[in-house]
């Protein structure tokens, strides 16, 4: 899946339209989708820029604790299409679902401390 958003993003934005061409079958399939499709609200990129590492930081372990916005649907929309796209669900809608499953459950969370703590255990040479 190659994505690539009016607003000139190579993600899936809340901006608006986003033209996808995927692999299915053999074949590129072209289509065009929006957030809306999905039940996800519209938003301005000025309200989902990033900034700095900590403020990044800072603002995915909100997501993952649970905070609603459109930071919240960035993640959800983007991780549907990467669990499409690597064969762990059938469609963006079931994505949608296990995207938020993860998050509300903690255990996006808890991959993502894990994670943490492991790479501040390895020693770098």
């Amino acid at each position: 899946m190659v994505v690539h958003g009016d607003d000139g993003l190579d993600e899936l934005p809340l901006t608006g339209k986003t033209n996808v061409w995927e692999l299915r079958d053999n074949e590129i399939i072209s289509y065009g989708m929006e957030p809306t499709d999905f039940g996800l609200s519209l938003a301005s990129i000025d309200t989902i820029l990033g900034g700095s590492p900590e403020h990044n930081a800072f603002m995915i372990r909100r997501v993952l604790m649970g905070e609603r916005g459109s930071h919240r649907d960035i993640v959800l929309w983007n991780s549907a299409a990467a669990l499409m796209v690597g064969d762990k669900t059938r469609s963006i809608e079931e994505g949608l679902e296990l995207a938020e499953q993860s998050i509300d459950s903690g255990q996006a969370l808890s991959k993502l401390e894990s994670l943490s703590e492991f790479s501040q255990s390895v020693e770098y040479y």
